[in-house]
């Protein structure tokens, strides 16, 4: 929870030799998830429609989506995420709510209900939800268009706010 309201559970291991004797306790460092809206393109920000289901998400998916859309609609806005009723896939069923699924390198099927529609993840939005820059974005693009590979750098990528955080707590005094 650095800002990035995404379910992305990473371990990190820090060594510190025993002659620096540095305290460190990442439960000291200032936690936030963020909000969904301040990372998604304006197209979804800006829907003023009926539900809607995004094309781009694989028709299996569509159906299960489709079959529990009322569910999702009313699901309780206070949960991370909503889980269909269903046995595709690691997270094929899952939709978030207030936080997007892990972004997963071999997956880009990443989906969020936002503003009465169901929205399949962009590799812009997927870049943003990793804390990279709009600019950075549009340069990686230029030399690979393939949203699914720009997906799948994300998927592997540690989130920068994490690591500021990491080095604030190792470095400041």
């Amino acid at each position: 929870d650095f800002g990035v309201p995404q379910n992305r559970e990473r371990v990190f291991a820090i060594s510190i030799r025993e002659d620096v004797g540095k305290d460190f306790f990442f439960h000291t460092l200032e936690r936030s998830m963020g909000y969904i809206g301040d990372f998604l393109e304006d197209s979804v920000i800006n829907y003023q429609g009926d539900f809607k289901i995004d094309e781009k998400i694989r028709p299996g998916c569509r159906e299960i989506f489709e079959r529990d859309k009322d569910l999702i609609i009313n699901a309780d806005k206070n949960k991370k995420m909503f889980k269909c009723e269903c046995t595709s896939g690691f997270q094929d069923n899952v939709v978030g709510l207030r936080c997007i699924p892990t972004i997963r390198h071999q997956n880009t099927h990443t989906v969020v209900y936002y503003n009465n529609q169901i929205h399949k993840i962009t590799s812009l939005e997927a870049w943003r939800l990793t804390g990279i820059r709009d600019e950075d974005y549009k340069k990686a693009k230029e030399v690979c268009p393939s949203d699914n590979i720009l997906i799948g750098l994300v998927g592997n990528a540690i989130v920068v706010n994490v690591m500021v955080a990491l080095f604030k707590g190792l470095f400041e005094d």
